[in-house]
């Protein structure tokens, strides 16, 4: 059972992560954050791009007995097609159950890294 001062360090700390995803996202030309309305996980998308974007899923991961010593994160892409079909693409350039660090502001860093190595692989892709 998770505890109320748990549940209080998790959300804190996706606060936290939010809070950096933005700075971070900031930081890199073309890259937008934002929270769409009436959701919790945070989206990027890169600017003129109207392919796809990618929502961002992260958080101190729960061992039990209040163990917090783990954050896990993912980047999941959606591309929508033309069409109003099914989704063409719906790949998950980052997911792990342990990204190495419980540092918010890394965490987020590592997830910007990620959106443009998945951005450089789309243009190759391409050409």
């Amino acid at each position: 059972m998770t505890s109320d001062s748990t549940r209080r360090q998790m959300r804190d700390w996706a606060a936290d992560f939010a809070i950096a995803l933005a700075g971070a996202a900031q930081a890199v030309p073309g890259l937008l954050f934002r929270i769409p309305p009436g959701q919790d996980l945070p989206s990027l998308a890169w600017e003129g791009d109207t392919r796809g974007a990618y929502w961002v899923s992260a958080g101190l991961v729960h061992r039990g007995s209040g163990d917090l010593s783990q954050a896990s994160a993912t980047l999941h892409y959606l591309r929508e097609p033309a069409d109003d079909g099914p989704f063409e693409r719906d790949e998950y350039p980052l997911s792990t159950l342990n990204i190495g660090t419980r540092d918010p502001a890394r965490v987020a860093a590592l997830v910007v890294a990620a959106a443009q190595n998945h951005r450089a692989s789309l243009f190759a892709a391409e050409q």
